[in-house]
């Protein structure tokens, strides 16, 4: 089957369903929006403010790495519709093989969602980090990491480096533990409190209430009705995240190089949120199933017991692979599986509890 008519094929299935979803907004428009328009509970819409302090002590945590790339980006809580409109729940699953992506069976039910406020890292976390992280740990085996010949970590003697020009580049054979270990010595370290966002807040802090299709807008009522706008659209992905070659290219040319966190400025979130998607797959919190629990409402955690590992959100290097919308998701074993550098994480910082001293000041 050539590219062209998997594009065609891609480009009518989502049109359908964007005017089916089209025709369920008209239809909530006429009642049930103003019944739930002031439903957001108290602590999901107060706003997050910078805490300077807290960034201090972060930066004082991981003093010697790069300062600029440890920026925590204040994200106010809110209800939103999480999933995606183009999923077709089972009928989805002969589309998904067709046009090679899971976009049609595991991104939905959509359902309503609020999420409290957090502090999201404006990068990825890099390699800088986590090995400042294991040297503080004093770490001496790779329990935290998968490694293999091409990664750009290394151990060498009782201290870990990395290879030259790699200190700024997305850590990308983090393990979810590694992940959550590195949490864990933050919170201890600094006394505020770190983790992995759950895939409720990482979506919310990609697509916001408008529902973005990728972080720096594009909504389904944009999306192309034709290939030569769809094919303007993917020029516009690319140019915005196309961070390198495809998962399997990357095994034939182990040489290639990646590009630091934050070279794509223009596809930021509006909060300002690097490298959402088109970097390394970011772990989250989660377990994975294949659909939602729509019942999840308020801060939802995911199920408590999944044989399909973790959730994976925002990766791909290659744009052109189908796998770049802020909806799409994955699953991995906890401690990885395959020898690529796909593995990444990007920080969490709960919001803290406001005293009464400070609600005098």
């Amino acid at each position: 089957m050539s590219r062209r008519f998997q594009f065609s094929l891609k480009t009518l299935l989502r049109l359908a369903v964007t005017c089916i979803s089209f025709a369920g907004t008209i239809t909530r428009s006429s009642g049930e929006e103003d019944a739930g328009s002031s439903a957001t509970p108290p602590a999901a819409q107060e706003k997050v403010l910078p805490d300077s302090e807290a960034d201090g002590r972060l930066r004082d945590a991981l003093k010697d790495t790069a300062v600029d790339l440890l920026e925590m980006v204040p994200i106010t809580g809110g209800s939103y519709t999480m999933g995606s409109p183009l999923d077709m729940g089972l009928a989805g699953f002969l589309p998904s093989m067709i046009v090679e992506s899971p976009s049609f069976i595991n991104q939905g039910p959509e359902h309503e969602v609020t999420v409290d406020g957090f502090y999201l890292g404006k990068y990825e976390v890099t390699v800088e980090q986590i090995v400042f992280f294991l040297n503080a740990i004093e770490a001496k085996d790779e329990r935290y990491l998968f490694l293999h010949p091409h990664s750009p970590v290394r151990r060498d003697g009782d201290r870990w480096t990395w290879e030259e020009g790699a200190a700024h580049l997305a850590a990308d054979t983090v393990i979810w533990q590694g992940a959550k270990a590195f949490c864990k010595w933050l919170s201890e370290t600094t006394g505020d409190r770190y983790r992995l966002p759950t895939e409720a807040e990482w979506e919310w802090a990609a697509r916001g209430k408008e529902g973005r299709l990728y972080p720096w807008g594009v909504t389904v009522t944009e999306l192309p009705t034709d290939d030569e706008q769809a094919k303007k659209l993917d020029a516009e992905v690319r140019q915005r995240a196309d961070w390198g070659p495809s998962v399997f290219r990357q095994l034939a040319n182990p040489n290639w190089k990646r590009r630091p966190v934050g070279s794509f400025p223009n596809g930021a979130t509006p909060d300002g949120l690097c490298d959402m998607v088109g970097g390394v797959w970011e772990w989250c919190e989660d377990r994975y199933a294949l659909r939602y629990d729509a019942s999840q409402t308020r801060n939802p955690k995911g199920p408590a017991v999944s044989l399909a590992g973790r959730v994976m959100r925002g990766g791909q290097e290659n744009v052109g692979g189908g796998f770049t919308e802020t909806t799409t998701r994955l699953s991995a074993s906890p401690d990885c599986h395959r020898d690529a550098r796909i593995y990444g994480c990007r920080l969490l910082r709960e919001v803290r509890a406001r005293s009464s001293a400070d609600d005098d000041e």
